[in-house]
């Protein structure tokens, strides 16, 4: 019966350390951008109804989540006729 093969130990043990490393590294190296003055930013973005990672497509009153729907009147769409003298005459290359 042969002995425990030590590189395949080493290796597994490396893999398992490698791991934790990936998970961990977000707690013992945080984002060195993130400071203070982009939190409070974040923050105040977010108590209006922003996400956090990204701008929303449709804002909110200040604290009011509710109201979502847009404030300029939405799109007209296609089917009318400024779309059909401005865009509609580009479409068929």
């Amino acid at each position: 019966m042969p002995g425990p093969n030590i590189p395949k130990i080493l290796m597994a043990g490396g893999a398992v350390g490698f791991s934790y490393y990936l998970v961990m590294r977000q707690y013992w190296f945080p984002n060195p951008y993130k400071t203070q003055g982009i939190q409070n930013v974040e923050d105040r973005f977010t108590a209006a109804g922003g996400a956090g990672s990204h701008t929303p497509g449709v804002a909110t009153k200040l604290g009011d989540a509710d109201t979502t729907s847009r404030q300029d009147g939405g799109s007209k769409g296609a089917g009318t006729k400024s779309f059909q003298e401005k865009v509609g005459d580009q479409t068929n290359w």
